[in-house]
C-alpha cells in the first residue's frame, strides 16, 4: 500500500514527542468522526469514499496505541451501511449511518445489534450518551431521538420543521447537552427529555459549537459580508463576546476544539490554527503532507491541551503529545511514560503486560498494579516531587508538579 513505508517511518523515526505526527490509516477513506476515550485508546469511523454520491461501504477501526496501528471492530453489510458516528460509555457502545440504522454493542464492539429508528433518512450528525443507558442521536432530518432501557424505548423528543432546519451538531456536559442547526441553539438540562430554544441567529449563520466543561460555549460562524467569526457566551446565551475574524475561508472550516486559552480548528489543505488565547488570535501551524491528497481535515478532539488527534479524509490521521513508538535500552524494548513532568495524569505503557511499581523520592511504594500493559494513574492527590516507576521493561523517573 502506498503509505507503508511512511507509517514506518512515523511510527519507528520519529521523536517520541513530536508536535503533530502524521500516522495514515489504513481503513476508512471518509472520516466521519474520531472518538478517543484515553491517550492510546481511540475510535475511526467512517465510509470508504470521499464522494457522496459513490459509497462502497464503511467501517470502525480501533486503535490502543495512540494511532500507530488500527484494528476493524465493525464492519457491517451494505454499501451504503457505513458507521457515521461512534461513541461509547465503558463496554456500551452505539453507532449510527445515513439511513437510518441504528447499532448497539454490550461486550466493547465484538457484537453489534440492529435498532431501527423508524425516523427519515440522516439522522447521524449528532450522537451522545449523556450515562451508560442512554442514547441521543440528532440529524439531517430536524429530529432528535432518545432511547433507553438497552433500546427497548425509542421517543422522537424533538422534530423541527420545515425539514431544512437540520441538527448539525450534538453535544453533552453530564445530562445537560446542546444541539444546534445553522440557525438555532436548543439545550436539554434533563438528558434529552425537553428541549429549550436559547438561541437564534439573525445575521450570521452557525457553522460549529464548542461547549465547555462549565457550560461556557465557543461558536464559529459564517457570514457573506464578515467571513468566519466566533463569538464566546459565558451566561447561556444571553449575552456575547465577539472574539473576532478568523482567517480562514467560510466553507474551509470543518472542527474545532478547546481546552481552557488554548483551542484549535482544522479544515480542508492541510488547514490546522491555534490559539492561546481564547480565541481573540489565531496563528497557523504546518503539519507534515501526503503527495497528491488534498488534505481535507474533518475532525479534532483535544484530550488536554498537549494530547490531540486530527482526522480527515483518505485516511489522514495525525496525533499530538502521544509517543509513536517504544524506546529502546540495548536493544531492549523499554517503558514510555507520559505526559512528564506530570500535572494531573501519568500514562505508563509497556510493550508486555507486566507489574508496575511506583516509588516517591524516599523510596517509599505510593502505586502498585499488577500485569498491566497500559496504566493511567491519577495523581491530583501526590505531593509535588520526584517518583520512579519500575516494571520488567526498566525504570523511569518522573516529576509531579
Amino acid at each position: 500500500m502506498k503509505y507503508i513505508l511512511f507509517i514506518l517511518f512515523a511510527a519507528f523515526c520519529q521523536p517520541i514527542h513530536a508536535q503533530w505526527t502524521l500516522l495514515p490509516v489504513e481503513g476508512p477513506q471518509c472520516c466521519s468522526q474520531i472518538w478517543f476515550s484515553d491517550p492510546t485508546h481511540g475510535y475511526y469511523s467512517g465510509g470508504d469514499s470521499t464522494l457522496l454520491d459513490s459509497w462502497d461501504g464503511g467501517m470502525i477501526m480501533e486503535t490502543f496505541d495512540g494511532g500507530i496501528s488500527w484494528d476493524t471492530l465493525f464492519d457491517p453489510e451494505g454499501d451504503e451501511n457505513y458507521p457515521f458516528n461512534v461513541v461509547f460509555v465503558g463496554d456500551v457502545g452505539y453507532t449510527s449511518n445515513r439511513y437510518s440504522n441504528f447499532y448497539r454493542t454490550e461486550n466493547g464492539g465484538k457484537d453489534w445489534e440492529l435498532i431501527e429508528l423508524g425516523g427519515t433518512n440522516f439522522l447521524y450528525n449528532g450522537l451522545q450518551m449523556p450515562d451508560d443507558s442512554t442514547v441521543l442521536i440528532a440529524g439531517y432530518s430536524g429530529e432528535i431521538f432518545k432511547i433507553t432501557d438497552n433500546g427497548e424505548n425509542i421517543t422522537r423528543v424533538l422534530f423541527l420543521q420545515p425539514h431544512y432546519q437540520s441538527f448539525i451538531g450534538m453535544q453533552c456536559i453530564g445530562s445537560t447537552c446542546y444541539a444546534y442547526t445553522n440557525d438555532f441553539i436548543f439545550r436539554s438540562s434533563n438528558a434529552g427529555d425537553t428541549w429549550d430554544l436559547i438561541y437564534t441567529s439573525v445575521e450570521d449563520a452557525i457553522k460549529l459549537l464548542f461547549i465547555y466543561p462549565n457550560h461556557q460555549i465557543m461558536m464559529a460562524t459564517k457570514n457573506a459580508d464578515f467571513g468566519f467569526r466566533l463569538f464566546r457566551t459565558k451566561d447561556s446565551c444571553a449575552t456575547w463576546d465577539t472574539l473576532g475574524v478568523m482567517d480562514a475561508d467560510v466553507f474551509a472550516i470543518n472542527d474545532m476544539a478547546f481546552q481552557d486559552s488554548i483551542g484549535y480548528f482544522v479544515g480542508y489543505d492541510y488547514l490546522l490554527k491555534k490559539t492561546t488565547d481564547s480565541g481573540r488570535t489565531w496563528v497557523s501551524i504546518p503539519l507534515d503532507t501526503i503527495y497528491d491528497i488534498p488534505g481535507d481535515l474533518h475532525e479534532l478532539q483535544l484530550l488536554s491541551a498537549d494530547i490531540a488527534f486530527i482526522a480527515g479524509y483518505e485516511g489522514l490521521f495525525y496525533s499530538m503529545g502521544v509517543p509513536t513508538s517504544f524506546p529502546t535500552t540495548d536493544g531492549k524494548l523499554d517503558l514510555l511514560l507520559y505526559p512528564n513532568p506530570a500535572d494531573s495524569y501519568v500514562n505508563i505503557l509497556l510493550p508486555e503486560s507486566s507489574d508496575i511499581s511506583v516509588f516517591n523520592a524516599i523510596g517509599q511504594l505510593v502505586y502498585q498494579i499488577n500485569s498491566q500493559q497500559h496504566v493511567y494513574i491519577d495523581t491530583h492527590s501526590w505531593a509535588n516531587g520526584f517518583y520512579i516507576a519500575k516494571s520488567d521493561f526498566g525504570a523511569k523517573g518522573f516529576i509531579v508538579q
